[in-house]
């Protein structure tokens, strides 16, 4: 081969190299994930893992991943969910000829769309155990449980398809497919059904290269999990769902508990009391900052987290009293500390 033909063939692999990125990586998880590609031994995921095609991701309880495309793509994944990447092709010179197909097996997820989905909604399609999924420039949730699929349109519009037939969902619908011989049918579903997807933080849907494989997002702190329950709508959720819900997604415990306390200070007990209900192992760091966010209802605390927890009673009166010296906080003169109010029923987060 001569050099001109070398140099023309040098090219035209160079520029095919640039103009076709091709991938997506864990851009954060937390828990029991794991990854497998094409059938392979499953692997734990690492930090910005690199994701082919063929790629089967599972979220154990709980635990969380949130995978990311080049062109934006967002997926969210709750705990005890299966997830394959199908296929991914993403042409940054004609993003028209780029293509997502993906699928949930079991559990749910949240899907954002990327530059493909908004370019050519011809590209992205979801296809789940009950129906297949198109989009219109979406962000969907959708989840199984047992053999029905359920949906919700948070922003644009999909189509759902499956051998009965065809349906539009709008922003602010929901659906069920009963069964993949089933037709999807609107319908209205419990406020709290996918609130382990929601609290589950979703970075914008930017294009951008995959980071350096093992590097990760710090984990959301106190202050923007309580930024972030401040921004969910979900109709008559108390800060007690929320509670449950992010440590059920993997969220530290004692992060969470300050994180609800400085969203709704007026409900310190009821928070408590909820977050050592989903994490007993660890009421002692509940306790501890709990009391550090709120000393003032010390008492409430720790009467709440008891009642959730009484086997460890003597640990959680210890965590709590060494949490109360290290706040140097001091009763109201004649007040005691003994007694505490708090509140036991939590408020309900308002919609937006």
């Amino acid at each position: 081969m001569n050099i001109f033909k070398l140099s023309i063939l040098t090219l035209v692999l160079g520029t095919s190299t640039s103009v076709w990125a091709k991938g997506g990586y864990i851009y954060e998880f937390a828990g029991d994930v794991t990854v497998s590609v094409a059938g392979g031994r499953a692997k734990a995921a690492t930090n910005s893992m690199p994701l082919e095609d063929n790629t089967l991701i599972t979220t154990g309880p709980k635990s969380r991943a949130v995978v990311k495309f080049e062109d934006g793509q967002v997926v969210v994944l709750r705990p005890d969910t299966t997830f394959k990447i199908n296929k991914y092709e993403y042409n940054t010179a004609q993003v028209e000829k780029s293509q997502i197909f993906i699928s949930l097996i079991k559990g749910g997820l949240r899907a954002i769309t990327g530059l493909i989905g908004d370019r050519n909604k011809q590209a992205f399609r979801l296809s789940t155990p009950n129906a297949t999924i198109g989009i219109r420039g979406t962000d969907i949730l959708e989840q199984t449980d047992g053999p029905v699929l359920y949906g919700q349109v948070i922003s644009g519009a999909i189509i759902i398809t499956n051998a009965a037939g065809e349906e539009l969902f709008r922003a602010g619908q929901s659906s069920l497919v009963a069964s993949p011989s089933a037709r999807p049918i609107p319908t209205t579903l419990p406020p709290l059904t996918f609130i382990q997807l929601l609290v589950i933080v979703a970075p914008a849907n930017t294009p951008g290269a995959p980071p350096v494989p093992g590097t990760m997002p710090a984990p959301p702190s106190a202050q923007e999990l309580a930024a972030i329950a401040q921004g969910i709508s979900i109709p008559g959720a108390t800060p007690s769902d929320l509670v449950s819900a992010m440590i059920y997604s993997g969220y530290n415990s004692a992060t969470v508990t300050t994180a609800m306390i400085i969203f709704a200070p007026n409900s310190a007990s009821s928070i408590v009391e909820a977050a050592v209900r989903a994490d007993p192992d660890n009421a002692e760091a509940i306790v501890n900052a709990a009391v550090a966010a709120s000393p003032g209802l010390s008492s409430a605390i720790e009467a709440a987290a008891i009642a959730a927890a009484p086997g460890r009673e003597a640990a959680i009166r210890a965590a709590a009293n060494a949490a109360l010296i290290r706040s140097g906080y001091t009763p109201p003169s004649g007040t005691g500390t003994g007694t505490g109010t708090g509140s036991g029923t939590g408020t309900p987060v308002s919609p937006n």
